[in-house]
């Protein structure tokens, strides 16, 4: 019954939209669709698509990935995001990375998942960032390039922690790779006050991680504390903040594990 609900709406006549500018029509069907009036909504979203407005077209293709409001359509989906993404729209670049990476309504694409995760990781988009950096260390539609690996794991490293877990995980991994690479040398030259402000950077976010992993950690940045004359530690602290561009909001709690 909900799949033929489905499909009548999908064909169903409403006001004539003729005339109408594409952000007109995009806007009314915004104000419709928070009114859950889905049958009047979906021409108008349709038609600003049509008429090449970037956010109905992106719109229009989460509606066919979803299924909110019509059917289901995978193809449909990624057609959309695509028409999207050529305008630049950075949610619908990161759409179509995601489809040719996992084959979602396109054939799965290593070579173009590649290209669009370029557009959206320098739009600052965080799960780009971060595929963009395995891509390098991988050789995944690339070759290996530890360099560009490190410089992608840097850039995604000092962004600040969103409340959503598994983005801030990506995050939080970052900071403590790089803290563990210029400690051991790996990747880049040996550094402990380098690898000592990642350890502050990771620190901010720690709770993202375990709290047994946490205590492991712990004792690590206690032996890097026992290296670093004071004077480095204070400087670290003054680097990790330039880095966030902000005070460090969690240094009071550097040798305590936390849930």
């Amino acid at each position: 019954m909900h799949r033929l609900w489905l499909l009548i709406l999908s064909f169903v006549l409403t006001l004539p939209v003729c005339g109408q500018s594409a952000e007109t029509l995009y806007e009314r069907s915004q104000e419709l669709l928070a009114k859950k009036k889905y049958s009047k909504a979906w021409p108008l979203l349709k038609e600003a698509a049509k008429l090449g407005h970037p956010e109905a077209q992106y719109n229009l293709g989460k509606a066919y990935e979803t299924g909110d409001f019509i059917l289901r359509n995978p193809s449909s989906s990624s057609e959309w995001y695509a028409k999207s993404a050529e305008q630049g729209n950075s949610e619908a670049i990161y759409k179509m990375m995601m489809a040719y990476k996992y084959g979602y309504g396109v054939e799965p694409d290593p070579d173009r998942a590649f290209e669009y995760a370029i557009e959206c990781a320098d739009e600052g988009n965080i799960e780009c960032m971060q595929y963009l950096a395995g891509c390098y260390q991988e050789g995944l539609a690339t070759d290996k390039n530890p360099d560009k690996m490190v410089e992608w794991t840097i850039r995604l490293g000092k962004q600040d922690n969103p409340e959503n877990y598994k983005l801030s995980s990506y995050i939080t991994d970052a900071r403590l790779n790089l803290a563990n690479w210029y400690r051991n040398g790996e990747y880049v030259e040996e550094d402990y006050f380098q690898s000592y402000v990642w350890f502050l950077l990771f620190n901010e976010s720690k709770k993202d991680l375990s709290y047994f992993k946490q205590r492991n950690i712990i004792k690590q940045i206690q032996g890097m504390e026992k290296v670093l004359d004071p004077g480095e530690l204070l400087q670290a602290k003054v680097e990790a903040e330039e880095m966030l561009g902000r005070p460090l909001r969690n240094v009071d709690r550097l040798h305590e594990a936390e849930f």
